[in-house]
């Protein structure tokens, strides 16, 4: 019984100042209007265009390794260069990768002097960094055990 006279008494309290009032229908107010915003459309994932010229098993390795492996990022393949400029000028794409033409086989015979994947981002742009550790991460997955083999010319290795 003490407790509900005492609740009876601190709610009169309340009550009779007027700023109180203003701040439980200012809460109940802003609460409900986060309740009933939607759902924001764009999603949380990163998505990261990449243009391979590359037609070598090497290639076909790498996009099977990018797609399945990262949960982070989401690696798409387009069918142009100009496709990949026009989704990253439209922030469709965060940044994208342009792999050339017998970059693979040149990257494991250390003959890339001329062949260097391109990089385009925005200059707004913050996570090209981290995104670009992943991208040669798994660009060296695909070639490391080949280097491995050229580099040490171990029998055992081949097995």
């Amino acid at each position: 019984m003490r407790f509900i006279n005492r609740f009876t008494a601190l709610f009169k309290r309340i009550l009779t100042k007027k700023i109180y009032i203003v701040m439980l229908c200012l809460i109940v107010a802003f609460t409900a209007i986060y309740k009933l915003l939607p759902a924001r459309e764009k999603s949380a994932d990163i998505k990261v265009g990449i243009y391979c010229e590359d037609a070598s098993d090497y290639s076909e390795q790498f996009e099977e390794l990018i797609l399945s492996g990262n949960k982070l990022y989401r690696f798409y393949f387009t069918d142009s260069e100009a496709a990949l400029l026009t989704d990253i000028q439209s922030g469709q794409a965060e940044c994208g990768y342009v792999i050339p033409e017998g970059f693979f086989s040149d990257y494991i015979a250390d003959e890339n002097t001329k062949n260097h994947i391109t990089l385009y981002s925005l200059p707004s742009t913050t996570l090209a960094a981290a995104i670009t550790e992943t991208f040669y991460y798994n660009v060296l997955r695909v070639c490391s055990y080949d280097i491995l083999i050229d580099c040490t010319d171990l029998y055992e290795y081949r097995d």
